[in-house]
């Protein structure tokens, strides 16, 4: 009996052996045999891996943030010595919000090879809060003696913290 059926990647194939009959002196005898071969199957199924995305808070400052950190559960690095995990962000985060720290990972084995495929990757994600930046408006003070006219002073003294290319206006004032 000899087994020419082997694999190593995600996939299966049928366990079809071929099979020889010899007689004691050595001669072939299997046409003397009807032979029924029941074939199992080899299988390699994917392997499921956990995956937790780091979490990151930025204060609003007008560039692009991405947070590339992720945490493999379990034994992957005992089990897959030699494999490399890999990472990118697939959305450009900005503006101010929460959002899902969604990565696209690559696998690849101790070779160079991309395996992601045989894997069933499980993910939790983290989250990326993009905050409000804080700034301080100060606006000038006027003081003078009742004569029954308005009195303004529409003109901000300071404002702190405004990104390049930002100003601050007046859009309401009190009369």
């Amino acid at each position: 009996i000899s087994f020419s059926s082997s694999i190593t990647e995600v996939s299966s194939v049928i366990n079809l052996p071929t099979v020889s009959v010899i007689s004691e002196s050595g001669n072939d005898v299997t046409h003397f045999y009807n032979i029924k071969i029941n074939a199992g199957t080899l299988r390699i199924n994917k392997a499921t891996i956990q995956v937790t995305t780091d979490s990151k808070t930025f204060e609003y400052d007008g560039k692009s943030h991405e947070v590339l950190g992720f945490t493999i559960g379990g034994d992957f690095n005992t089990k897959y010595k030699g494999f490399t995990v890999s990472s990118i962000s697939n959305v450009v985060l900005k503006n101010v919000g929460t959002y899902d720290n969604n990565l696209i990972l690559t696998i690849k084995d101790a070779a160079g090879v991309d395996v992601t495929s045989f894997f069933n990757v499980q993910m939790t994600y983290g989250k990326v809060e993009i905050t409000k930046r804080n700034i301080q408006v100060v606006t000038g003070s006027t003081s003078t003696m009742y004569t029954g006219s308005n009195i303004d002073h529409k003109i901000i003294e300071s404002s702190s913290e405004l990104l390049t290319g930002h100003t601050c206006e007046v859009l309401s004032d009190t009369n």
